[in-house]
Parts: C-alpha cells; structure tokens; sequence
C-alpha cells in the first residue's frame, strides 16, 4: 500500500519544499527527492523561514551547501556573476547526490546499491554527527545577528552567543 501510495506522490507536480516535508514526515526513501532538491537549488532567491522550518535544519544546510558549491563549479567555467541556475544539470545532481548521500547514479535516475547507504533520510552532516565526526569545513561557521540583535556563531564545542 505504502508503495503505491508513494509512486502516486511521486507523480504529483506539487512544491518542493512541501513534498520533501510529506517524504520527511512518513519517513520515505529521499532518493526519490533529487529532482525537489534541484528546483531547491536552482530557483531565485532564497527559502523562506516557514519553508525552512517544513524541512527542516540538515535539509535547508544541504541546499545552502549545494547551491554554493553550484556556484563555485559555475565560476570555475569562467561566468560572470554565477548563479547554481548556471551549473551543468549533472554536476547539480553530482553535487546533490555527495552531500546528501543519496543513492542514485548521475543522470541514470536509477538507485545505487544498498550497501552505500546511510540510514533512510540521513544527510552526509547527519550521518557524520552520529559517528562523532566534524563537518565543520563544510557549513559556513561565519557570525549571524539573531533577531535579539546578538551575535552568534558556531565553534566546534557548540555555540557561542556574544
């Protein structure tokens, strides 16, 4: 039943950031979400707050990473003022595919082998947490205001609010 009810999710042409929420909810295999994570990442602008707290922190983290590195891979093909629209679509799904360790091959659709997976919906920062390990040269540890207007900023034994 489960398996025909996510093969008609699947062909549902609904928000990204609302089907990667119903996938989190009932806990379905988020290899079928490379093409969400893709529009994720090469839309205009930004996710909202509300649309953040939907999928919450590690996914919003990906697709912040994900875009960044589009970015760096578009500027490395000599483009002025790159943006993640301009990135190959493969090098996306490449992109994709490493930080959120999903099971799928490039440009094939078709699911890898079990034995690389990580648990079901685990991100590469997820898996990296539980095993005790730092990702800290991957997510951007740079100073935020909060909207108390103090600074906070991440260090590897937690957080710091100055």
């Amino acid at each position: 039943m489960k398996e025909l009810a996510v093969e008609q999710l699947q062909n549902l042409e609904i928000d990204p950031v609302e089907k990667i929420s119903i996938y989190d909810k009932y806990d379905i295999n988020r290899s079928l979400l490379l093409r969400e994570y893709k529009r994720l990442c090469m839309r205009e602008g930004q996710m909202s707050t509300e649309e953040g707290e939907m999928i919450k922190l590690p996914t919003v983290l990906g697709i912040y990473q994900a875009r960044e590195r589009a970015i760096r891979s578009a500027a490395g093909k000599e483009r002025r003022n790159p943006t993640p629209a301009d990135v190959d679509e493969e090098e996306l799904e490449k992109i994709l595919i490493d930080i959120f360790n999903l099971n799928i091959r490039p440009g094939s659709g078709s699911l890898r082998g079990a034995s690389n997976q990580t648990p079901s919906g685990s991100t590469n920062y997820q898996v990296m947490q539980s095993q005790g390990q730092s990702n800290s040269a991957s997510i951007d540890n740079s100073s935020q205001p909060n909207a108390g207007g103090t600074t906070r900023r991440s260090s590897r034994t937690g957080s710091v609010v100055s």
